[in-house]
């Protein structure tokens, strides 16, 4: 992956915790897309991405993310 693609993947990731820690509810796709800056099917690669790391999981649809793994992930990234 792209260096700028990984920078973006993390910037969602790290969003996403820090929406839900704030607000108690995941954000939205178009939340995560206008936050990074990008499309709102790119923002959903991205969320496929991530989900197949093993770092988030869905259920259903609309604001249901679910982290997984924060400590494995952070310890990777730095």
């Amino acid at each position: 992956m792209r260096k700028k693609n990984e920078d973006t993947k993390i910037r969602i990731y790290e969003y996403i915790n820090e929406y839900i820690k704030n607000n108690r509810v995941s954000p939205t796709i178009n939340e995560i897309a206008k936050n990074a800056g990008c499309a709102v099917s790119t923002a959903y690669k991205f969320l496929e991405r991530l989900k197949d790391e093993g770092l988030i999981d869905t259920a259903g649809r609309g604001r249901i993310l679910f982290l997984k793994f924060i400590q494995r992930f952070m310890r990777t990234i730095r």
